[in-house]
């Protein structure tokens, strides 16, 4: 059998009791101190047997005092040590250590007046909170008073009244000398100046601590040292957050010292026998004795008793992360001295690492095991490296800080140079510093014989990222955090959802968003508190340098996560198991620059989309909609509970932004250097921004006041309109990498996990399409892991309807009954059935759902004007130009005409220069301070395909009227009018060239007057009075028409043709 114990082996453990993780023993003396010096003590009540009448030693009826300083509100609390019947020692409570029941005490003599009778105070500071023993300022009403002050109060100006104790014994001397022979009590003499009446101190049962008038029986206070400390793994991983520390040795830089090159994980190990394979061997030569082993290298987290079910299980783990670690031990071959004799004692032994694979688990002591010729191929010998040489006690010298100790309770190595055989230095080994004689002159950390510690050990961090180096000068310091471990999560990145953390695939990251942004919100010391920019959840690490920009996380509260990634089937799936983010490898990437809108939609105020549901959005995609129905009879409108996969049946929306249309701040404070490269703090320094959106129905292509709300349908959130806007739903709508949305409640921030959707999303595909639209919308819970073929959310600016294309430049408009549209001398428009006319169109809104268009006819080449389709709807009841009310904008009573008004449009089509009430004015869609007014949406028009039809157009008006309603081009009697949808007039719209010959205008009936190159023909005028005019009203022909079909020669430009007085413009080329 290889003398290396196989990991293959099967493992029976035998419960050894509890695992070493539980709270510190203190480290008492076994008897009271004797007098008082510079060193520190446990303050102990101890409790006089009532049948001896004398003090039995310490036990469970003594208190030992402790205080607690809880820095965020700067108060302290005491409590007692707890008292181990097992073990028959005191431990820590809760979250106080050792040190917080440890106490420097001051002893303060005033000598009598001749010289003698001194009297003896003594004040008592707490080690771990650098606070003294004291009572309240304020002398409280009961008889039985509160004990101690539970603020924290400024040591030097503090009453010393309140902090000074004494001592006195039974016999009624008081103010006496500690010598911890006497039994004795403790009390305030001088409380409150009230030296005649002293305040005995007193513990009692459940926590209670009392200044009493009384001397309470049964008691006397007594002194004991704190002997060194016995310091268990998960106290030396502290100072990297639970994930290692280092020691050094101070003043000797020059020896080689494993324990400060790179870092080093303590691990605290129960005593684990291993079973050697033959199931008859019950006399368990193999096993792993307890202590502290050290690791430069680990597999992951060291394993935690209370995360297995049993102690069995517990062990096994351990056992298995143990042969996967790289341990410290001490060489059995090597030696730094060059003595034989000092060899053979066990001493000059150098350290060095081994797999933990690579230990010998033979560790019988047993004589008859040693000397069975059986075992003699298993037992250490020459190179072989005893689990033994791995195995450390730490202790540290209470009195004097930060000083430790390492000593190995056995030790296997090669006693000489001629022979493998090891001998087991039995009675432990020390480690120490040697030099000089037969070690030259050089110092080596060594192995050393003797029972006496050597603190030679100082607790250092050493390799840790000096957390100020990674802040930014006077900027916010923000950071993607990449996994580069290797093991499960290579080239992922760190994000949370919900109350969990996940590293995602390069897939799914997008690491511009705010979810995979960490900003450093605070710097303690090395610790660094990465906040992460969406959540605003945060964690504080250390960061371990482990080369090449490369980290391994130190976390002070350890978190889990999960991966998730991408499978074959293009689900989103995560990991079956929780991994430690403590001992991680990461990269930090600056982010050098944010957008603080990054992630959520910012679009304008007013856009119109429609509201889709797919598995995916590709071209052949099923794509569902929700539809309103609206009640005949009142007119009330809801979301119906199927969907539909016909698009013209859609419901359409208008984002509605709110807070006025301000978008919403997110802020942290962060931390970053000043000028002098001091850690300072930004109050709402780092900002994420969104927009909140309500939903608001449009129909027509113009809002009507119907509003997106969430109601409740049984334990389901289910939506459905209303009219109250106030009380509208808001989302905050969230981009995703696949180009779906997530529509967020508002009120649950941008971190929030409930989101619009439809019944049932996540289940399988149905059979046939018809069957995914018996779905209703729903507010539900986002699921992390997600299948290829669940039902996303999509936001479509992309029109339902089927637009003219914003391209187009010149056309035709022809009426479904083979009519065209044209202008008459006022103005107006009217249906004539003559060849077809040129419009020019000019595209705007580009960026909306539906682009908008400026119809117009005509040109004039001098000022560029033309005559422009619009909307009287604002001027129908104000006429000024003779002075009195009149409804001339009106056919008749309701029926508003179409009327084409000369003006000049900006090159950007956003201004239009024109005429009204005689002056000429600028219109825009706002108005502004320097005069422009608004109401440019009056000229615009919407050209979108009829419902049902596939190659005829309807023309409506992109503002609604006062009621609310859409309007039309439609005909009343061949005038042009503004009518509803369902009289709206279709025309097929072809695209033509720029016309070489102008439209033509009907001046009277009977009579056109048509714009060519360089002339005008007047048609149906014969024997009638045609006058020719330019824009300034100069005559330029004058003439009685010879027949039906006049051509008069006329400039380039508008020019003004009168038929018998009834005048019209046109435009000649």
């Amino acid at each position: 059998m290889n003398k290396k114990f196989s990991t293959l082996m099967a493992i029976s453990l035998m419960a050894l009791g509890t695992s070493a993780f539980a709270a510190d023993v203190l480290p008492l003396a076994s008897s009271p101190a004797k007098k008082v010096e510079a060193k520190k003590y446990f303050l102990v009540e101890n409790v006089i047997s009532t049948s001896t009448g004398a003090s039995t030693g310490i036990d469970s009826q003594d208190y030992i005092l402790g205080m607690y300083k809880n820095v965020d509100n700067n108060s302290l609390t005491y409590n007692y040590a707890t008292w181990n019947s097992e073990k028959r020692k005191f431990e820590t409570t809760g979250d106080f250590s050792v040190n917080n029941y440890l106490w420097t005490v001051e002893e303060k003599i005033v000598e009598g007046t001749s010289g003698t009778n001194a009297e003896y105070y003594y004040q008592f500071k707490n080690v771990a909170t650098g606070e003294l023993l004291r009572v309240p300022a304020t002398k409280p009403a009961s008889s039985n008073y509160q004990a101690f002050q539970n603020e924290v109060k400024d040591n030097d100006t503090y009453n010393s009244g309140l902090i000074s104790y004494t001592f006195f014994n039974g016999d009624g001397t008081k103010k006496m000398k500690y010598s911890g022979e006497e039994e004795v009590q403790l009390a305030v003499p001088k409380a409150w100046n009230a030296e005649d009446n002293w305040y005995i101190l007193a513990f009692n049962t459940g926590g209670v601590y009392n200044h009493a008038t009384t001397a309470p029986a049964n008691q006397t206070f007594q002194l004991y040292e704190a002997t060194d400390v016995d310091v268990d793994a998960d106290v030396l991983n502290k100072l990297y957050n639970s994930n290692g520390f280092n020691f050094e040795l101070p003043d000797h830089e020059s020896v080689t010292n494993l324990f400060d090159d790179g870092r080093v994980k303590a691990i605290q190990v129960p005593q684990i026998y291993l079973d050697n394979g033959d199931v008859t061997e019950t006399t368990s030569k193999y096993f792993i004795p307890a202590g502290t082993y050290f690791a430069v290298e680990t597999p992951g987290a060291t394993p935690v008793r209370t995360s297995y079910s049993s102690e069995k299980l517990f062990k096994e783990a351990m056992y298995d992360f143990l042969l996967n670690c790289t341990l410290i031990a001490v060489d059995p071959v090597e030696n730094a001295s060059n003595s034989a004799s000092i060899r053979k004692t066990g001493e000059g032994f150098e350290l060095t690492t081994v797999s933990g694979k690579d230990l010998n688990f033979f560790a019988s002591t047993m004589t008859s095991d040693l000397t069975n010729a059986d075992n003699a191929t298993v037992i250490p010998s020459g190179s072989d490296i005893s689990v033994y040489n791995a195995c450390f006690t730490v202790k540290e010298n209470i009195n004097n800080a930060n000083k430790y100790a390492l000593s190995l309770a056995r030790v296997s190595y090669q006693e000489t140079t001629s022979s493998d055989a090891h001998k087991a230095a039995a009675d432990g080994l020390q480690l120490a510093i040697k030099s000089n004689g037969s070690y030259g002159s050089s110092e080596y950390l060594v192995t050393a014989t003797g029972a006496t510690p050597n603190y030679i050990f100082k607790y250092v961090e050493s390799n840790v990222k000096k957390a100020a180096e990674l802040l930014n000068a006077n900027g916010a310091s923000i950071y993607n955090i990449q996994f580069v471990s290797g093991r499960y999560n290579y080239d992922t990145y760190l994000t949370e959802f919900g109350t969990a953390y996940y590293a995602k695939g390069e897939a799914l990251v997008d690491l511009n968003a705010p979810a995979y942004q960490y900003l450093i919100t605070k710097v303690n010391g090395n610790d660094v508190t990465f906040t992460n920019r969406e959540t605003g959840k945060s964690f504080t690490t250390k960061l371990f340098e482990e080369g090449d920009d490369v980290y391994s996380i130190a976390m002070s509260s350890d978190k889990n996560y999960r991966v998730l990634d991408v499978n074959a089937s293009n689900d989103i799936e995560a990991s079956d198991e929780d991994f430690s983010l403590g001992g991680e490898y990461i990269r930090l990437i600056p982010v050098a620059e944010v957008d603080k809108f990054h992630g959520y939609w910012n679009v304008a105020d007013e856009t119109k989309v429609t509201l889709a549901f797919a598995r995916d959005f590709t071209p052949t995609s099923n794509k569902m909609y929700p539809v309103i129905n609206t009640n005949k009879e009142n007119g009330n409108k809801a979301i119906k509970s199927t969907l539909t996969d016909e698009v013209a049946e859609a419901a359409q929306w208008q984002l509605v932004k709110t807070n006025k249309g301000y978008p919403y701040y997110v802020t942290r404070t962060y931390a970053y250097l000043d000028a002098n490269d001091k850690v300072v703090y930004k109050s709402k320094g780092d900002t994420v921004a969104y927009y909140a959106y309500q939903m608001q129905l449009v129909e027509d292509g113009n809002p009507v006041k119907w509003y997106m709300h969430e109601g409740v349908e049984g334990s389901a959130h289910k939506y459905t309109v209303n009219v109250d806007q106030d009380n509208a739903q808001t989302f905050i709508i969230k981009e995703n990498i696949d180009g779906s949305v997530s529509m967020l409640d508002r009120n649950d921030g941008i971190a929030g996990t409930d989101f619009l959707t439809v019944a049932a999303y996540y289940d399988a595909p149905k059979a046939t399409v018809k069957e995914e639209l018996s779905r209703a919308l729903y507010h539900s819970a986002m699921k992390i892991e997600q299948k290829a073929n669940f039902i996303k959310t999509y936001l479509v600016q992309d029109a339902p309807e089927v637009s003219l294309p914003a391209t187009a430049t010149y056309i035709t408009l022809q009426s479904a009954l083979g009519n065209y549209i044209a202008m008459n001398a006022e103005n107006d428009g009217i249906v004539i059935s003559n060849e077809p006319l040129t419009y020019r169109v000019f595209a705007t809104d580009l960026d909306a759902v539906v682009p908008s268009f400026l119809i117009s006819t005509g040109f004039n080449a001098e000022d560029k004007a033309r005559e422009f389709l619009f909307n009287p709807e604002d001027s129908v009841n104000y006429y000024v130009g003779n002075g009195k009310y009149d409804k001339v904008y009106q056919w008749s009573e309701g029926d508003k005409k179409v009327l084409f008004k000369s003006g000049i449009l900006s090159e950007n089509n956003d201004t239009l220069t024109t005429s009204i009430k005689g002056k000429v004015v600028d219109v825009a869609m706002k108005a502004d301070r320097y005069g422009t007014q608004a109401g440019l949406n009056r000229f615009k028009q919407q050209i979108v395909l009829a419902d049902g039809e596939e190659d005829l157009y309807v023309i409506r008006q992109l503002k609604a009227d006062k009621d609310g309603k859409t309007q039309y081009l439609g005909s009343i009697n061949e005038k042009m009018a503004w009518v509803e949808k369902a009289k709206a007039m279709k025309f097929v719209i072809a695209d033509t060239v720029s016309p070489t010959a102008n439209e033509a205008i009907a001046a009277e009936a009977g009579v056109q007057v048509i714009g060519g190159q360089g002339a005008v023909t007047v048609q149906g005028a014969a024997g009638k009075v045609i006058t020719v005019a330019n824009i300034l009203g100069q005559t330029i022909a004058n003439q009685v028409a010879a027949s039906d079909n006049v051509t008069i020669a006329a400039p380039a430009g508008i020019v003004v043709v009168a038929v018998e007085g009834e005048a019209t413009k046109v435009v000649v080329k």
